[in-house]
């Protein structure tokens, strides 16, 4: 592909990066991706996916190597107890009045009302146009559940803290949210839960997670002729006369395209703008309504041998469950308030996804890979950017938690990696730090916005895609390449 003829250059290699410029190859454009990581082994590490039926079919996914997995269950530990609540209604309230009756019966409840709030359309603008919907008027039963906080609507529902504990961090978990929060309650319609809850809702789970659907981008965009740059860090995007005309990466490397896609942190995309005259106002908006990303703390364990949880039967394991340790609303309020001071909380939560891993010859010992992800986890600490050691502190802070949740797990670990916070910077440039001033200034515990239209072009040829917790994956990279895609070459079918 010549860079010089260029139709859009999509900065950041991820899901919503790379659906978007999937979605333009396939309307005919000419489009390169520029990603910084070397490998993209290195990205979505350890995390689920849930792409919604429409980004799915948009895109042929399953022609290109994507499998669908069943949903998968959710188990609860927290000291000598356990819960095991599976996806089909009848086998979670059996799995729930093994541990309360009372909660069994609340269950088919909890989950109609949050089914209920999660399909009308208003949701998807915001809670005021919500409530003034006629769905909401109709059913005075979810209004006050959707105003209310995550502990009290769970307050009302449940008697086992336990069970308490283990919605609530479902909710919460990749936001800065504290579960006592007004309005919270509105985070129990996150794609993320309801592929447990309610999985007709929610989209189609990926086996493999986002890494694998990552993959299978990638391929696809490869294979449409696209160009995909590892290694290859943007530092500025090109302005000239008011509108994107491209981009510079590392290096002096200039890459000119009519149409520029960010799929990078809002306030890093807007701080790496060079050559407006003024910032138009829309831009200015942006920039002070953008808040910074909560990214979850996840080390991943490779393992000899299955975690030996002993409170899961074998065919729970093999479920592929999701596992929460240790949840519990008092709990996760201490671990915000630790946040909340930038600080890195002694008592934390987890939740843990496992898999075993195919033997890379025949013969060989099945492995197991353990993902633990850390709610509640500061972009930088009271400290400053995270260092060296302070990972080391979450590795073993992690590492003993586990433990107490499988014993005997230390005896067959291979290899411990944290993933996120990444790495320390040696050397920080002016925008690194310029961002990092940016985020200290902001509040990420907020609720985060409801889902709305299609990405606004803040800037003539820029799109900047913000990450949006209540879209399923690809979802906001889709609904960007339809948006620019009309007057170009081509056009995506709605």
């Amino acid at each position: 592909m010549a860079a010089d003829r260029l139709d859009a250059i999509v900065i950041g290699a991820g899901v919503e990066g790379l659906t978007a410029a999937v979605a333009l190859a396939r309307a005919g454009l000419s489009v390169i991706v520029v990603e910084k990581k070397l490998s993209l082994g290195l990205l979505g590490q350890g995390r689920p996916a849930v792409v919604s039926t429409d980004t799915a079919r948009a895109l042929d996914l399953t022609s290109h190597g994507v499998r669908f997995a069943p949903p998968s269950p959710v188990v609860g530990l927290s000291g000598d107890e356990h819960v095991v609540v599976w996806p089909e209604e009848h086998a979670a309230r059996a799995g729930l009045a093994a541990l309360s009756q009372r909660d069994a019966e609340a269950y088919s409840e909890f989950r109609n009302r949050i089914a209920r709030a999660a399909r009308s359309p208003a949701r998807m603008s915001s809670p005021v146009a919500w409530l003034t919907s006629v769905g909401a008027v109709d059913d005075a039963s979810t209004s006050p559940f959707w105003l209310s906080s995550i502990e009290h609507a769970l307050d009302e529902a449940f008697d086992s803290g336990l069970v308490k504990g283990l919605w609530a961090q479902g909710a919460i978990m990749g936001t800065g949210v504290s579960p006592s929060a007004p309005m919270s309650a509105s985070l129990f319609t996150r794609t993320s839960l309801l592929s447990n809850i309610a999985p007709e809702l929610a989209g189609r789970a990926v086996a493999g997670g986002r890494s694998r659907l990552i993959e299978s981008l990638a391929s696809q965009f490869t294979a449409l002729g696209g160009e995909l740059r590892l290694g290859a860090e943007a530092t500025e995007i090109i302005i000239d006369r008011d509108a994107a005309q491209g981009a510079e990466l590392v290096g002096g490397v200039v890459l000119r395209a009519p149409l520029v896609l960010s799929s990078l942190d809002p306030r890093r995309s807007y701080l790496m703008l060079v050559g407006l005259r003024r910032l138009p106002q829309p831009v200015v908006r942006q920039m002070m309504g953008a808040r910074a990303e909560v990214r979850p703390g996840i080390v991943r364990l490779a393992l000899g041998a299955a975690p030996p949880f002993p409170k899961l039967e074998p065919e729970v394991l093999a479920a592929a469950p999701t596992i929460r340790i240790n949840p519990g609303i008092e709990g996760l309020a201490r671990a915000h308030g630790a946040f909340r001071r930038r600080a890195l909380s002694d008592e934390i939560s987890l939740e843990v996804t496992t898999r075993p891993l195919r033997p890379s010859k025949p013969g060989d010992a099945v492995a197991w890979e353990l993902v633990a992800t850390v709610p509640y986890l500061p972009a930088e600490t009271t400290e400053g950017p995270w260092s060296a050691g302070r990972r080391e502190k979450l590795r073993d802070l992690t590492l003993a938690t586990l433990e107490s949740a499988a014993p005997g797990l230390g005896a067959i670990i291979e290899d411990v990696e944290v993933f996120s916070p990444p790495e320390p910077q040696a050397n920080m440039g002016p925008n690194g730090a310029a961002l990092l001033q940016a985020n200290a200034s902001s509040d990420p515990t907020t609720l985060p916005r409801p889902l709305g239209g299609p990405p606004a072009q803040v800037l003539k040829n820029l799109v900047v895609l913000e990450r949006n917790i209540f879209a399923s994956d690809g979802t906001m990279g889709l609904m960007a390449a339809r948006t620019v895609a009309g007057g170009k070459k081509g056009r995506l079918r709605a």
